[in-house]
């Protein structure tokens, strides 16, 4: 199904940022950007190869992405990726307070 959640006229699969939320999709989802343009590799023309599973596997000048591409944490070692296991809760120990911060940066 194609969505445009922000309604800024790009289809979701093909807005950077699909939430219009000032941050691109590509950090959000835990990806790194090495020239944050949001797509994986560099190169002014987006020409880079991708694998069978649509993985970009080179730049566009044809060496090797560096990164993006990480493994998820498993700190514990269990063969679980710690985003999928349940941690412990939350506690709240003071009344929260409103903090204005850049997009994409943390506080």
């Amino acid at each position: 199904m194609d969505e445009d959640l922000d309604g800024d006229g790009l289809l979701n699969r093909y807005d950077l940022d699909s939430d219009n939320d000032g941050c691109l999709d590509s950090y959000e989802a835990g990806y790194t950007d090495q020239d944050v343009n949001g797509i994986l590799g560099t190169g002014e023309t987006y020409a880079v190869v991708v694998d069978s599973k649509g993985r970009v596997i080179k730049n566009e000048d044809q060496s090797p992405v560096v990164d993006g591409y990480t493994l998820p944490d498993d700190l514990n070692g269990n063969g679980v990726y710690d985003f999928r296991e349940k941690g412990i809760q939350a506690e709240i120990i003071k009344h929260p307070e409103d903090i204005i911060i850049e997009p994409c940066k943390e506080s």
